[in-house]
C-alpha cells in the first residue's frame, strides 16, 4: 500500500540503470566486467611501458642480449611464416605441448587462422621489453593487423633443452582504438 494513499496501491520503486564512470552497466556482473577490463588495460600499459612490478627486466636480471634476440627471431620467423602460409615452419617454432596438442601443422596454422586473424596476418610488429614472470619469459610484440587495427601480444617462452627458444602459446588484446 502506498503511503498517504487510500486506493490500495503498491508502490514499486523505479529501476534506475546505474552506468559507471568505465562505460558499462553494473548489472549482475556489469560491475565485475568493467573492472575486469580496468585491470587488463593497466596491465597492457605497465608491460608496455616496463612497470609491472613482479617483472624482472632483461637487463636487471642479467639474462642477455643475445637471449633476447633469439627469443625475438623465433617470433618474428613465426610470424613470417604465417605471412607466408607456411604450416611446416610456423608449426616448428611452437613448444612441444603445443605441437602436442595440435599433432599437425594443418591443423595449429587453421587454429592460428582462425582464433588468432591478426598474428596469421600481421603487417607490422614491434617487440617491447621482455619480462620474466614467475619464472617464464614472456616477449610483448604489439601487431598491427591488415585493417590497421593495434593488438597487444605476449609470448610465453620455453627454453629447450638443446638451447632453443620455442613459443608456448600467445595471448592477443586488442589496443582499443588505436591504428598502426
Amino acid at each position: 500500500m502506498r503511503f498517504g494513499s487510500t486506493s490500495g496501491e503498491v508502490a514499486v520503486p523505479e529501476r534506475r540503470r546505474y552506468r559507471s564512470p568505465l562505460g558499462v552497466g553494473c548489472g549482475r556482473f556489469g560491475r565485475l566486467a568493467g573492472l575486469f577490463r580496468l585491470a587488463i588495460w593497466s596491465f597492457i600499459l605497465c608491460v608496455v611501458a616496463g612497470e609491472f612490478w613482479p617483472a624482472k627486466a632483461v637487463a636487471a636480471n642479467g639474462f642477455g642480449e643475445e637471449q633476447e634476440l633469439r627469443i625475438r627471431s623465433v617470433i618474428g620467423a613465426q610470424l613470417e611464416a604465417f605471412r607466408a602460409g607456411d604450416a611446416d615452419k610456423a608449426f616448428s617454432y611452437a613448444a612441444p605441448a603445443i605441437r602436442a596438442k595440435f599433432e599437425t601443422p594443418s591443423k595449429f596454422l587453421s587454429m592460428v587462422q582462425k582464433y588468432y586473424p591478426a598474428v596469421y596476418s600481421s603487417r607490422t610488429s614491434e617487440f617491447v621489453k621482455l619480462t620474466e614472470i614467475e619464472g617464464i619469459w614472456i616477449q610483448g610484440v604489439i601487431i598491427s593487423d591488415e585493417q590497421g587495427g593495434a593488438w597487444f601480444a605476449q609470448y610465453p617462452m620455453e627454453l629447450q633443452s638443446d638451447g632453443r627458444w620455442l613459443i608456448n602459446g600467445c595471448i592477443v588484446t586488442a589496443l582499443g582504438d588505436q591504428a598502426l
